[in-house]
């Protein structure tokens, strides 16, 4: 079923025509984020769209889960992993875990915030919400020699998720806390590095000597535009952002650097 955009947006899902200014697109009831510009398209779409309609829920949790559970979007934490704590260049840890923090940033469609901020929108429009994606803005190593090493609850995580396995395959796991900034909740998840992660990192492999060196913000780079280019929201790192949701981006955003890391 079909509704008005309440938050256009300027391209039909489906055959991915551009919207005429001042034309707005028809939304998704279900998901409210595909959008399209008629009901023939929808109903073209939805072999593809059904697998994820209805899914994408404004929960930091389960977005969290998806970035870890996404291949190609682990591979790059995993790789900004090695390059932060060094482990190219150092044995596996397998006695106890790494500690590393990543800050997530769930940020709504730019078009509705300058709308906003134009006073463009109407109240309705603004009522509505729309569309928002992760963007991972940092991932920082947790010193060796810092408290959170002393913690237990970081060792037990630890050893009840992968200590033993660990140990068993000889590969670094990290426990990583995830913090979103739209939610004070910590999300602690433990990721495994792969030996061939660590070894397309060594200085000399094939990998470096065909792509050059690589730093922790360019692998959040190529992780951030994968998610951008994902318009049909696959990754399922697109969610709805109610007007709450929106209201509070924008508080936090008026204090905090909201630049994605750079080199």
């Amino acid at each position: 079923m079909l509704k008005n955009s309440s938050t256009p947006q300027s391209e039909c899902a489906a055959c991915k025509k551009i919207a005429p200014p001042g034309v707005t697109l028809m939304r998704c009831s279900k998901c409210k984020i595909s959008s399209y510009c008629s009901k023939e398209c929808q109903k073209k779409h939805w072999c593809l769209h059904k697998l994820h309609c209805g899914k994408a829920e404004y929960s930091p949790p389960k977005l969290v889960s998806s970035l870890i559970a996404e291949r190609s979007l682990r591979g790059f934490i995993q790789t900004a992993a090695v390059l932060a704590f060094g482990l190219d260049k150092r044995p596996p840890v397998v006695d106890r875990p790494l500690i590393a923090e990543c800050h997530i940033t769930i940020v709504p469609d730019i078009n509705h915030i300058a709308g906003i901020l134009a006073q463009m929108l109407s109240p309705s429009e603004i009522e509505g919400g729309t569309e928002g994606m992760v963007q991972v803005r940092s991932f920082d190593a947790v010193p060796e020699g810092s408290d959170l090493y002393t913690d237990s609850r970081y060792y037990n995580f630890w050893l009840k998720d992968i200590g033993e396995e660990s140990r068993r395959l000889n590969v670094t796991a990290i426990v990583v806390d995830f913090r979103v900034n739209m939610s004070k909740q910590k999300i602690s998840l433990t990721l495994p590095i792969p030996d061939v992660v660590v070894d397309l990192m060594r200085p000399g492999s094939d990998f470096q000597t065909m792509y050059g060196s690589l730093s922790v913000a360019g692998c959040l780079r190529g992780l951030n535009d994968n998610i951008k280019k994902d318009k049909r929201n696959q990754l399922m790192m697109r969610v709805f952002m109610s007007k709450e949701n929106v209201d509070m981006y924008r508080r936090l955003a008026q204090i905090s650097d909201e630049d994605l890391p750079m080199d």
